[in-house]
């Protein structure tokens, strides 16, 4: 049976489906060599090209490679290979989603955004369901954070995800290494996080402690029971 996440890159496969391969992919000379580009004009199946034959390309599109055409009929597939790391760690989907905003694709039809956003949403809750998880909620969430203007879906995913064990695993760890209190303020620290990630994320943290407690109360599971007491001593 499909997963929630294979489910969600079908729909990016179709909703994307109109965008043709493209016969010729432009690139700055200086920049780029040709053999970046040419194994992408070699008809293969789109879900059947290399991740190395997509590896520069990804790393160069729409800066010295490519264009917003050919990028969005490869983008599938660049989705596809980063989640499962077949790039072998570079790039990884921190690089692919970045693309996203040099394409400036709040501007894409509409069926192609709610695509992208289903994805990532099912990225985020697959993310939340296994514990440990590499890439793990931190990473997640800035990759998510650099494109997405409204976190407030992802976090509350996160509060109805603490009833689990790795969902509440998975917040424990991050307050204890990101979150704090200095007096009656609160910081958090992520490195590599920009103010539009760590603002909203610091409010949620600032005002979870009842969450927690609550959800505390109605677990079944002994070991969640436990992880959401102690996350509570650092809320």
């Amino acid at each position: 049976m499909p997963t929630l996440l294979e489910d969600a890159l079908d729909r990016v496969y179709s909703a994307f489906a109109r965008w043709s391969r493209p016969t010729v992919v432009d690139y700055c000379s200086h920049c780029v060599r040709p053999g970046v580009v040419e194994g992408l004009l070699v008809p293969t199946r789109l879900r059947e090209i290399p991740a190395e034959t997509l590896r520069l390309y990804t790393v160069y599109v729409l800066s010295t490679a490519g264009s917003l055409a050919d990028f969005r009929y490869f983008l599938p597939r660049m989705l596809d290979i980063a989640i499962a790391d077949w790039f072998d760690g570079y790039p990884d989907l921190d690089v692919v989603l970045g693309k996203f905003v040099l394409g400036d694709w709040r501007g894409w039809p509409a069926h192609e955004r709610q695509a992208v956003a289903a994805f990532l949403h099912a990225w985020w809750s697959t993310t939340l369901a296994r514990f440990p998880a590499d890439p793990g909620p931190e990473a997640v969430l800035r990759s998510i954070g650099d494109i997405e203007d409204d976190l407030g879906p992802y976090l509350r995913t996160w509060e109805a995800a603490l009833a689990t064990r790795a969902g509440a695993n998975h917040l424990c760890d991050f307050v204890y290494a990101n979150f704090g209190r200095k007096g009656q303020r609160y910081w958090l620290h992520v490195s590599g996080w920009g103010d539009t990630t760590v603002a909203p994320v610091r409010t949620w943290l600032a005002g979870l402690s009842g969450t927690v407690a609550a959800t505390a109360e109605t677990v079944t599971d002994e070991k969640t029971h436990d992880v959401l007491l102690e996350l509570l001593l650092s809320l």
